[in-house]
């Protein structure tokens, strides 16, 4: 096999995984299609799906884009607001807990401080 369609191969892994985990946190077809065409998404209200956290999260005002990972350039990852998404939703996720009483210590491998 010639290194073109071991390239097309590798792209096409890549494309179907980030593809999976789009229609996973919220996003429509149409959407994931312009993603993959390298264009930014701009999302002025609306939730996304953290299957970390098992809940949606608010979005406003958020553009996002999908980019090769920084250290791993075989994979895709989705950004919003130029942070990789699986950050952004841990952030609402402490924001969340701390607005509820529950705040976040992991010093000394304590993790809930209620």
């Amino acid at each position: 096999m010639d290194n073109s369609v071991k390239n097309c191969i590798s792209m096409i892994k890549k494309q179907l995984r980030i593809t999976w985990f789009c229609r996973k946190i919220g996003f429509t077809i149409d959407h994931i299609r312009h993603l993959l065409k390298n264009n930014t998404l701009t999302i002025n209200s609306g939730k996304l799906f953290s299957p970390e956290h098992n809940r949606k999260f608010e979005v406003s005002n958020a553009k996002i884009k999908i980019e090769n990972e920084p250290n791993n350039y075989n994979k895709l990852m989705v950004n919003i607001n130029g942070m990789n998404i699986l950050e952004w939703f841990r952030n609402k996720q402490k924001e969340f807990l701390k607005n509820i009483g529950i705040h976040m210590n992991i010093k000394n491998g304590s993790r809930l401080k209620l």
